[in-house]
């Protein structure tokens, strides 16, 4: 895998309609919106792996 290097593990759901889509002349700021659709969903596990040089230096 290459340095910053991005993979699609699951696709996510359609967003829903915020406040802003409520709004009107009339009502400037809604308190409600609509939920959006759900996603996919999946347990994974995700490994870091690191590489670390590590040199000892001798003083005399």
């Amino acid at each position: 895998m290459a340095p910053n290097q991005t993979e699609l593990v699951l696709k996510g759901g359609r967003g829903g309609r915020g406040n802003s889509h409520f709004k009107t002349a009339t009502r400037q700021a809604p308190q409600f919106a609509e939920d959006g659709e759900k996603g996919d969903e999946k347990e994974i596990i995700l490994e870091l792996k690191l590489l670390a040089d590590v040199r000892i230096a001798r003083f005399p």
